[in-house]
């Protein structure tokens, strides 16, 4: 739990630190706390910049049986790739949304 406790310390300094507020949600599910996810959509309401948010949130929804908020916060993080031109993370989430379709 120290690195959970050293974050919540530094994003006493900065709160708005978008790093510090992932990792931080990371600390979180690593632990088995709820808050993870909260973390992670206060991060993207704050910064809707901040692209590994979406691809993680997203791949956490699906993994927690959440399907349609997966759908939609990894569309969202596509367009946003596509507009950063991040090309490792647009395929990661493409893939990611292709793993979990339906359709077999």
């Amino acid at each position: 739990m120290k690195r959970l406790e050293q974050l919540q310390e530094l994003l006493k300094e900065d709160p708005n630190d978008s790093f510090l507020r992932y990792a931080l949600a990371l600390e979180f599910r690593s632990a088995g706390d709820d808050r993870s996810k909260e973390q992670l959509l206060s991060l993207i309401k704050d910064d809707g910049e901040y692209l590994p948010s979406f691809q993680t949130l997203g791949s956490w929804f699906f993994d927690d049986g959440e399907d349609d908020k997966a759908i939609e916060v990894l569309e969202k993080g596509i367009e946003l790739a596509e507009k950063q031109r991040n090309l490792k993370a647009l395929n990661e989430m493409k893939e990611l949304l292709w793993l979990n379709s339906d359709e077999d």
